[in-house]
C-alpha cells in the first residue's frame, strides 16, 4: 500500500476518535446547531472511506466503471453506497458533538491521553514520527490534526 493511502486510512480513525479535525478556510457543507463540517473535511471523509472500501473489497478498482456498477439487490451503485455512508456518519458526528455540548460532557484525562497516544502511534507508524509530515499529508485535504 502506498504511503499516502496508508496515511489516509490511518488518520481517519485517529482523527475521528479525537474529533480534532481543523479545516483551513473552506465553506461549511453540513451544519447541525453550532457545529459544522467544512468542504475540506467532507472531502477528507470521502477519501478515507474510499480508502477503507479499497482495503475491504478484493475486486476494488479505482475507476468510474467500478463506482458506477450496481451493488446488492437495491441497485444502488458503489458510489451511492459509499456517499450515503459518509453522509450518515457525518450527520451522526455532528449530532454527537451537539449532544456532547448540550449535556456539558467532557472527556476524562485518561480518554484524552489514550486518544493522544493513538494519534502518536499513527504518526510514528505512518509518518516516521514526524507531525509535520503527518500534517502535510492531511494538508492535501485542507485539514490538519491538532496536537
Amino acid at each position: 500500500m502506498n504511503f499516502k493511502l496508508k496515511i489516509t486510512a490511518a488518520a481517519l480513525s485517529a482523527i475521528l476518535a479525537a474529533s480534532s479535525l481543523t479545516s483551513c478556510s473552506s465553506k461549511s457543507v453540513m451544519t447541525y446547531g453550532k457545529h459544522d463540517i467544512s468542504e475540506n473535511e467532507f472531502i477528507y471523509y470521502l477519501a478515507t472511506y474510499k480508502s477503507r472500501y479499497a482495503q475491504t473489497y478484493s475486486d476494488f478498482s479505482d475507476t468510474h466503471e467500478f463506482f458506477a456498477q450496481a451493488v446488492g439487490e437495491s441497485g444502488e451503485t458503489a458510489e451511492d453506497v459509499l456517499y450515503s455512508a459518509v453522509i450518515h456518519n457525518v450527520k451522526m458526528t455532528l449530532i454527537s458533538e451537539a449532544l456532547f455540548d448540550e449535556y456539558n460532557l467532557k472527556l476524562s484525562s485518561y480518554v484524552e491521553e489514550t486518544i493522544n497516544e493513538y494519534i502518536e502511534d499513527f504518526i510514528d507508524e505512518y509518518s516516521d514520527g514526524s507531525k509535520t509530515k503527518f500534517n502535510a499529508s492531511l494538508g492535501e485535504f485542507g485539514i490538519n490534526a491538532k496536537m
